[in-house]
């Protein structure tokens, strides 16, 4: 998988996610299947990190970024969808080593990148939740 290094094309999404991440906030959410809540956990860290890097916390980036690069459950995922775990499971590291914000905020956006890969190699659509006040 590669990324643009030049003016960023396949991040810009990734940053349109972030938006959505930093508006939705964490929620309860009801009758979801076990692969869904697991998305929504690692949705969730993803925006925690982000919300971190914005208010400049690296520390707490990197407690979030941790979580993501060893979490370990992949029940209910679909076959073959391990190699995006690799690489989200990498990108999340290269958050947690960051020398700064700006390294850690393109690695956490290729997080996010990689997400929306595995999404649309299997066919998934994001379900965002209505009534879902910001934080």
């Amino acid at each position: 998988m590669a990324v643009s290094r030049g003016r960023f094309p396949k991040v810009t999404s990734a940053l349109l996610l972030f938006i959505l991440v930093a508006c939705a906030g964490r929620a309860e959410r009801e009758g979801v299947t076990p692969a869904q809540a697991h998305m929504y956990a690692h949705f969730d860290r993803i925006g925690e990190v982000h919300d971190a890097l914005v208010r400049g916390n690296m520390e707490r980036a990197r407690v979030e970024a941790e979580w993501l690069a060893t979490h370990q459950d992949n029940r209910g995922l679909p076959e073959g969808s391990d190699r995006f775990t690799a690489y989200m499971k990498t990108y999340a590291t290269q958050v947690r080593d960051a020398p700064d914000l700006r390294d850690a905020a393109m690695a956490a956006a290729r997080v996010a990148a990689v997400c929306g890969d595995c999404h649309r190699e299997y066919g998934v659509e994001p379900r965002f939740l209505r009534g879902v006040q910001p934080p």
